[in-house]
């Protein structure tokens, strides 16, 4: 390229270069006179200015560097001016059938047909389930290794009123635990108007319990050891005007005993439901009702007494929806007196029980009850045992039952339910042979009802009366006798509870009641037509806190059956709170008998005032 533009261009530059510098050379002066023809030369110069414009791009698009392969990496500033926008591509798919809205008006086909038979299968045509039944974490989910719970609470108030109770379940092992209740209440008491001053309504109660529970595959038993110790001031009883020099005023008494009981039960995932309990204990009460002076045996106010208890239940599934049922109960008791020194109660049930569907089910079957005194005079019925539960709706519920039973008892049983009878109360059980009740239950919401009436038969039933003193080893008041005869009650009420969301329950309940014994047609003593329950619980700081209100209210009634003296109604307000301060200790309150008035109970036992309490209780 350079050879060709030279040979092409050289006689130009030859010439030029000769009339320039020829004539520079050969001539002087002003410049207008270089050029002899001034347009001529112009016109050469201009077309080698042209030429030489175009020349130098060829030359210099051969001379240029390559470019370099790799990018150029430098760092370099970049001004944005506008918004960003991204442009990602789309997806076109096809849209999804059946998931439209359905239209206001159904389309029914005019060939439909309506299923007019049983939707679901009934549970009594399938077949058993070969899936065990899930067996809960043993001894009360204590075995997951985790400390032992429980609570313990304290409290001391008015009349210097004293509470201790404690709850405590321990584990050993995976599969064994110790468990324990101890209950305690005392108080001074306050001093009736009716007797000496230095006199008070005192008493201390203490009852203990401790046990050992194992379980071994499909089985648990357990051994549980207890024992009480009472003492009560007997301060409405005043003996008679013959006996008041050697009969004590407002005596003490005093109880204590104990026993043990061993028992073994099936687990959940035993397809066989079994329990069985064996049990022995003895007690002594004595009243300290003698003066030092008086020649009256001691023994008349004693009573010592051995009690065997042993009780059965067994379920044992013949079909899917059936299982046929039995229980037994035997209670043994003897005496160190020689009117009475022994008494057996037997009660002995068996039937059927059936399920058919989610909305009937039934029981039937035949129980025998029979008791026998010192082994002579014996008593025995038989009486059908029914239950059918009919669910008309899943909140309607319709029931008739008669539940014929035994109530065995032993002397311990009736000091608790009656501190103030006489020392050797007669003891025995009550029988019901017809104790028929229809009714109904319904669930509304957080609404439920309970709606029942029924007709009893009891041809030995248990009352109290007014002891003759002759019965009280002569106490002219401040006894009661138990005493046993036929009795019939018809009997209406109602139940009502609410639980509404906040933690706040309330239940409520009345029944109305005619008790006759049949013998005289006189009104059950102690026996009141009209009797009223009711409570009120709210809890709060997810249930570590609590505000609870109980009432119980009976009218009023006779003291003496055919008698016309009758004890006021009583009205029975209680009420306790927990408020707790961190997350195991709280500060408890108790106010009892918020409206005791002068209203008693038993005759001649004016209830504790007004009483408050402080205390403090711990759960771990």
């Amino acid at each position: 390229m350079r050879t060709r533009l030279a040979d092409i261009y050289r006689p130009h530059f030859a010439r030029r270069a000769i009339c320039v510098h020829g004539n520079a050379v050969t001539r002087t002066g002003a410049f207008r006179n270089v050029f002899p023809t001034r347009n001529g030369c112009t016109a050469r110069l201009l077309a080698w200015v042209i030429g030489l414009c175009t020349i130098l791009p060829v030359y210099a698009q051969d001379t240029e560097e390559p470019a370099p392969v790799l990018p150029d990496l430098t760092p370099q500033v970049v001004e944005i001016r506008t918004g960003l926008d991204i442009s990602l591509p789309s997806l076109q798919r096809q849209p999804l059938i059946g998931f439209n809205p359905p239209p206001r008006v159904a389309s029914v086909p005019a060939d439909r047909r309506p299923y007019a038979e049983v939707y679901k299968q009934e549970s009594a045509d399938l077949p058993d389930s070969p899936l065990a039944a899930l067996d809960p974490d043993p001894i009360a989910s204590l075995s997951s290794g985790a400390p032992g719970r429980g609570m313990a609470e304290a409290a001391a108030g008015r009349y210097l009123g004293r509470l201790i109770r404690l709850r405590t379940e321990l584990p050993l092992s995976r599969n064994a635990a110790f468990h324990a209740r101890v209950d305690y209440a005392g108080s001074e008491g306050h001093s009736p108007a009716d007797i000496p001053e230095n006199i008070s309504a005192s008493f201390n109660t203490f009852e203990a319990l401790v046990g050992l529970q194992q379980k071994t595959g499909p089985v648990s038993f357990g051994l549980d050891l207890d024992g009480l110790v009472h003492a009560r001031r007997m301060y409405g009883a005043v003996p008679g005007a013959r006996h008041i020099s050697g009969l004590r005023t407002t005596p003490l008494r005093t109880g204590q005993g104990g026993g043990g009981a061993i028992w073994i039960k099936t687990n959940a995932a035993a397809r066989v439901d079994f329990h069985a309990r064996a049990r022995y204990g003895a007690h002594s009460w004595e009243t300290n009702a003698n003066l030092r002076e008086s020649e009256t045996d001691s023994d008349t106010f004693t009573r010592n007494e051995s009690v065997w208890v042993l009780e059965s239940e067994l379920a044992l599934p013949v079909t899917s929806g059936s299982e046929l049922a039995g229980d037994v109960r035997y209670t043994q008791l003897g005496f160190d007196t020689e009117e009475i020194n022994s008494v057996s109660m037997l009660d002995i049930g068996a039937g059927t029980r059936i399920r058919s569907g989610p909305r009937l089910q039934a029981m039937g079957g035949i129980r025998f009850l029979t008791f026998t005194e010192s082994d002579s005079t014996s008593s025995t019925w038989i009486a059908p045992d029914i239950h059918l539960d009919f669910r008309l709706l899943p909140g309607l519920q319709f029931y008739a039952r008669n539940d014929a039973r035994a109530e065995h008892r032993s002397t311990a049983s009736m000091y608790r339910e009656n501190p103030f009878l006489v020392d050797r109360p007669i003891v025995q059980p009550t029988v019901y042979t017809l104790d028929m009740r229809i009714g109904g239950r319904m669930q509304v919401n957080v609404v439920g009802i309970d709606v029942y009436g029924g007709y009893a038969n009891a041809p030995n039933f248990r009352y109290f009366e007014a002891a003759r003193i002759g019965e009280s080893r002569g106490y002219a008041q401040g006894m009661i006798a138990a005493r046993y005869a036929e009795a019939t009650i018809a009997y209406a009420g109602g139940d009502l509870s609410v639980h509404l969301p906040a933690g706040l329950s309330i239940a409520a309940g009345i029944t109305f009641r005619n008790g006759k014994l049949k013998e005289d047609d006189t009104d059950i003593p102690y026996f009141g037509p009209v009797t009223g329950r009711g409570g009120l619980s709210w809890s709060f700081r997810n249930g570590r806190g609590f505000l609870q209100t109980t009432l119980d209210y009976e009218g009023a009634r006779h003291i003496t059956a055919g008698g016309i003296q009758k004890l006021d109604g009583y009205f029975d307000v209680d009420a306790s709170a927990l408020y707790p301060i961190t997350q195991r200790i709280g500060v408890l309150l108790r106010l009892d008998n918020i409206v005791a008035g002068s209203a008693a109970r038993w005759e001649h036992y004016d209830r504790t005032p007004f009483a408050i309490s402080l205390g403090a209780r711990t759960q771990w």
